[in-house]
């Protein structure tokens, strides 16, 4: 069963949650009312999830957080900062930014409580703790020995990958043409960088699954086209743990790396990035590689100007966010590319691309 901490200088808040989280299931509970204390025993044993009040003497919930952060603990337990009414909307940017993974009102039913941490518990130190943390070396996650499979290789696994991709654009043609631009622009960043070519094709079938969660994404908010309210932007961004949980279980090595690209994309090289607040070499190169990618051809594909400007104009905005939200040494390998990215927009346009220096584009994109 999943462990709890609760950190709440409050005892009868203390003793509610435990008694709550204890009726919903949960039997390896650690409450704390001091939060230093809590802090060390965190450090000498995760739990499964954190749940960490905002108002605390001495030591509030967000400077928890930093401190975690600061130790890199927050990327492999996730924390949900707990706070009333009155202030919760006024922490929550703080919050997320400092690492927490969820931010909660008080109070909330037992129902809710229960649920709410049972779907963190699916971000536990187990989930995180997969990801390769070499930047130069890909190592696709490797199948546990206690699930042999006969290896399919990776022509049959990639048949798999692109039925799945397929379910996945099911309600938005534009999304398949997308997956599949993206991940020849990922494959071919993957060159630049050093992977082998088994490497490459590993990647080039996994990449199109990298937004497999946006199937559990309401059709209004798949197809919004203004900004997201607060709500909408959480539905969204479920999109990566939930493609994530759909992928991880499976043993093909190319759906397990799927399952890595799925759930950290959206990571930044910064730590700014989402659902972890992964940064650097937290992050897989898998995941560096596709958020390039990604980008690139959103990028690109803007109608109807024409696309030499707009090749032009993507390379600037990545090459300008290096060390921000890209790996730098990806965006290297992405400049290191550009002529292959070119020929492979050509090839999916049909069309003469030619890269321009004059940029009339400027005063619209920005």
């Amino acid at each position: 069963m999943n462990s709890v901490a609760i950190v709440d200088d409050n005892p009868m808040a203390l003793a509610l949650m435990r008694k709550t989280l204890e009726r919903a299931g949960f039997s390896d509970i650690r409450a704390y009312s001091d939060p230093q204390v809590a802090l060390d025993a965190i450090r000498a044993d995760l739990p499964s999830v954190l749940l960490l009040d905002y108002v605390m003497p001495q030591m509030d919930g967000l400077d928890f957080l930093r401190r975690l952060k600061d130790e890199g603990l927050n990327t492999r337990v996730p924390v949900a900062l707990v706070s009333n009414s009155a202030d919760v909307d006024g922490v929550r940017i703080e919050a997320l930014r400092a690492g927490a993974v969820e931010v909660l009102r008080k109070p909330m039913n037992d129902q809710e409580l229960g649920l709410k941490v049972r779907n963190l518990s699916r971000l536990s130190p187990a989930v995180v703790g997969q990801m390769p943390a070499a930047r130069h070396a890909f190592e696709p996650l490797k199948v546990p020995r206690s699930q042999p499979a006969e290896p399919l290789g990776v022509r049959a696994e990639s048949v798999m990958a692109r039925v799945l991709a397929r379910v996945a654009s099911v309600r938005d043609e534009q999304t398949g043409r997308h997956t599949v631009r993206m991940a020849h622009y990922a494959a071919a960043i993957a060159n630049a960088y050093g992977f082998t070519l088994e490497q490459q094709e590993q990647l080039l079938a996994a990449a199109p699954l990298h937004d497999l969660g946006k199937v559990a994404v309401p059709d209004e908010v798949l197809g919004k086209t203004g900004a997201f309210n607060e709500e909408e932007r959480r539905l969204m961004r479920r999109h990566t743990t939930v493609g994530y949980e759909l992928l991880r279980h499976e043993p093909s090595p190319v759906l397990q790396l799927a399952a890595e690209i799925a759930l950290s994309h959206h990571e930044h090289w910064d730590g700014s990035g989402y659902p972890l607040g992964l940064s650097r070499d937290q992050i897989p190169i898998s995941a560096r590689i596709v958020a390039v990618a990604d980008v690139f051809d959103a990028l690109t594909t803007i109608r109807p100007f024409r696309q030499d400007w707009l090749m032009q104009r993507a390379r600037d905005v990545i090459v300008s966010d290096a060390g921000g939200q890209f790996d730098p040494e990806v965006v290297a390998a992405f400049g290191k590319a550009f002529p292959e990215l070119v020929r492979l927009k050509q090839h999916f346009d049909g069309a003469e691309v030619c890269i321009s220096t004059d940029d009339p584009l400027s005063k619209l994109l920005h």
